[in-house]
């Protein structure tokens, strides 16, 4: 037996314990003597299977798939899809679940512009949703690296949308918000309004339309080690134990800073008002500041979509699309409606009681205001032409039927004018 097949052997029986860095060094050393090994194991994977050895860990053909990966091998792209072409039970017992989170990236490493093999494994009912779905983020990040045109993915996304099974119909509306096609906006509202998108996954369609101004460098290198040291395997390993008991240190101290930095600043009410009027704070702008200080607004408008600047000038922005009282009026409806889970986690807060409601009904006040000017301006006669040119984030009558449910026995005379804006074209 080589060297080569004895560190092959190894990796095959591996038990709990220390990561393998001697064996993984020596593989990457002799890449190209590898490389032929590796690809008879993928070829014969079926092997395993067949023997129903599902009792028996074999980390062989993980590893494989992962250096395969990490030297970029072209070579590899059709046995990679082969090999992960199965139901999510023979998955399971041929990978563990450490695969799932890093297919995408598996497959973009190795792909070798079949555009077509892709398409048809995406498509491939037989095959797990779990891999199905990764091969679909795998299209859309070399979508976003310029492999093939704008065009090109609007198409085969209209095709999705009437030719596959609701599996991928969950992800498909996340698919093209992270493509910016904001062509395909009417799409996305249909998937999330005819229940295909999973809300507890992606949430409603105010987190969709925000992942459609996102931009950001998405790294699919692979570096086995980074990718499975925290593989349960290698839970004996004390460097990597370190390496994550540091990690965890430095992920306290960030989120204590936040703390730090989220720490209120209190006006009384009978305070001169922060805002230079010369008022006291309760008759001025104690109601508009919706019992939050401007460092939580800031972290609950991290998301939301950015309006041009001097740089970046290759992306979509939301000014392309939406005057600015439109996107004035909507940043209200953002800060009054937006899930807050996230703000609270970041800042390591939770909901102050009795707050929600009052701070959710002034902002909806300040936003109806503004919307009565903009509808009276415009000489608009129902509500569903005002969301067709200059709704963003939430249609009228959701927000405004939010705003009635906060108004009742609270102010009668707001509560009628509200009513009479809410039956343009509404009904209860």
């Amino acid at each position: 037996m080589s060297e080569l097949e004895q560190y092959l052997q190894n990796l095959d029986k591996l038990q709990v314990g220390d990561f393998p860095r001697k064996e993984i060094n020596y593989l990457r050393e002799h890449k190209n003597e590898a490389i032929p090994y590796f690809y008879k194991i993928l070829d014969n994977i079926n092997d395993l299977l067949e023997k129903d050895e599902r009792n028996v860990l074999h980390c062989l053909q993980l590893f494989v798939l992962y250096l395969l990966a990490e030297f970029k091998d072209k070579g590899a792209f059709k046995r990679t899809l082969d090999a992960l072409s199965f139901c999510y039970e023979d998955l399971y017992c041929l990978y563990g679940d450490v695969i799932f989170h890093d297919i995408k990236d598996i497959v973009h490493e190795t792909y070798d512009g079949n555009l077509d093999l892709l398409k048809e494994k995406i498509e491939d009912k037989s095959i797990s949703l779990d891999i199905r779905y990764p091969l679909l983020q795998a299209y859309m990040q070399l979508y976003l690296e310029g492999n093939f045109s704008k065009e090109e993915v609007i198409n085969y996304y209209k095709k999705l949308m009437v030719s596959v099974d609701n599996g991928i119909k969950e992800h498909l509306a996340y698919a093209i918000c992270h493509c910016h096609l904001m062509e395909m906006i009417d799409d996305v509202k249909y998937l999330c309004d005819n229940g295909y998108v999973d809300k507890d996954f992606y949430g409603e369609y105010d987190n969709l339309l925000d992942i459609m101004f996102e931009y950001g460098h998405e790294d699919s290198t692979v570096d086995i080690y980074e990718r499975l040291k925290t593989w349960n395997v290698f839970s004996n390993d004390k460097l990597i134990r370190k390496e994550l008991r540091d990690v965890e240190s430095k992920r306290k101290r960030d989120l204590e800073r936040r703390k730090q930095s989220q720490k209120k600043i209190t006006v009384g009410r009978n305070d001169p008002c922060p805002c230079g009027s010369g008022k006291k704070y309760k008759k001025c702008c104690m109601r508009k500041d919706q019992l939050e200080d401007d460092p939580e607004k800031m972290v609950m408008m991290l998301n939301y979509p950015r309006c041009h600047n001097r740089e970046d000038e290759d992306r979509i922005y939301l000014d392309d699309y939406f005057d600015i009282e439109s996107i004035e009026i909507d940043k209200l409806l953002y800060l009054a409606l937006m899930d807050r889970s996230r703000y609270y986690y970041l800042c390591g807060t939770t909901p102050i009681k009795g707050k929600e409601k009052s701070r959710k009904r002034n902002y909806l006040i300040q936003a109806f205001d503004l919307y009565v000017d903009k509808f009276d301006k415009e000489n608009l006669s129902s509500n569903e032409e005002y969301d067709k040119k200059y709704s963003i984030h939430y249609t009228t009558k959701q927000w405004l039927k939010e705003l009635l449910d906060l108004l009742d026995n609270f102010d009668d005379n707001k509560y009628e004018e509200v009513y009479g804006y809410y039956l343009k074209g509404a009904t209860l």
